[in-house]
């Protein structure tokens, strides 16, 4: 009769009093819409730490094509925990638009974060942000493009810059082979067609804006990449050193691309390795 009781009791409290997790998730929110469908993006929300709280936005990988934004969900939660706000970013997909269209999404998702701040506790001014291979890619052209050298260099109301940012075995040249296969291969997973050229791909390439006004930068990068060839990433971390900017580079020895999913340890081992750069900048 008494366990009766204390389970009928139970069930008359209010669920919420029994989430004891310490981060709140607000999943698929809007923050643009293109041709009436929504692009969104999932918030990870401190639930104990006083804010204004930093954020990471976190741009998954896949060729510009595959994946989801769920990708980072185990980031995010560990971020939120530490008590930094985090959110997995969801962009349009090859091949209905190009890398540029992509690289517009990344920005309208930070403007869109810094834009409600506010309403979710967050520091406009701690704005950082993490993308592992083509996500590496996109995120690299966002943050050293500047948004009055990208595209039209329309003025913008609200700023894309952030205050931190981690490329992990991303595509910092695009112009790194000029066979006709590699630019037809590669044309056609960025959206840009078989027939991109040299000048498509070098206006692709972020390792071209380098100009001393990027934020402090952590590199990662497997060291036996065959996809991204750890060139790749030494040319990135040499220009960024060259012009001054705080650049930290991570090599990991013996790794292929995208050791990310399917290396638990060397998972978590990034994870604390970025964890602690945003810690220091942001």
């Amino acid at each position: 009769m008494a366990l009766l009781i204390s389970l009928t009791l139970l069930c008359c409290v209010p669920t919420g009093l029994f989430n004891l997790a310490p981060y709140e998730e607000e999943l698929w929110v809007p923050y643009k819409e293109v041709d009436g469908a929504p692009v969104t993006l999932d918030l990870y929300l401190p639930r104990w730490a006083d804010g204004p709280h930093p954020v990471v936005l976190f741009v998954h990988g896949g060729a510009w094509r595959f994946l989801s934004k769920r990708d980072y969900r185990d980031y995010c939660k560990r971020l939120a925990f530490r008590g930094v706000a985090a959110a997995t970013v969801e962009f349009r997909r090859n091949p209905t638009v190009d890398v540029g269209d992509q690289v517009d999404d990344v920005k309208d998702a930070i403007r869109w974060v810094r834009a409600h701040a506010e309403e979710y506790d967050i520091d406009p001014d701690r704005i950082g942000i993490f993308g592992s291979s083509s996500g590496a890619h996109l995120v690299s052209l966002a943050v050293m493009a500047s948004d009055d050298e990208w595209r039209d260099g329309e003025p913008q109301e609200v700023s894309s810059a952030v205050q931190a940012a981690v490329y992990v075995y991303g595509m910092y040249d695009m112009t790194m082979d000029t066979s006709d296969l590699y630019k037809a291969v590669i044309g056609i997973f960025a959206g840009l067609g078989p027939d991109a050229d040299i000048e498509e791909l070098h206006l692709y390439s972020s390792i071209n804006y380098v100009d001393g006004s990027e934020p402090p930068t952590l590199i990662v990068h497997g060291k036996a990449d065959v996809i991204c060839p750890e060139e790749q990433a030494k040319d990135l971390v040499a220009a960024l050193d060259e012009v001054g900017v705080p650049v930290d580079y991570m090599p990991v020895a013996g790794q292929n691309h995208g050791f990310l999913q399917y290396k638990p340890f060397l998972r978590r081992l990034v994870f604390s390795k970025a964890a602690r750069f945003f810690d220091e900048h942001l």
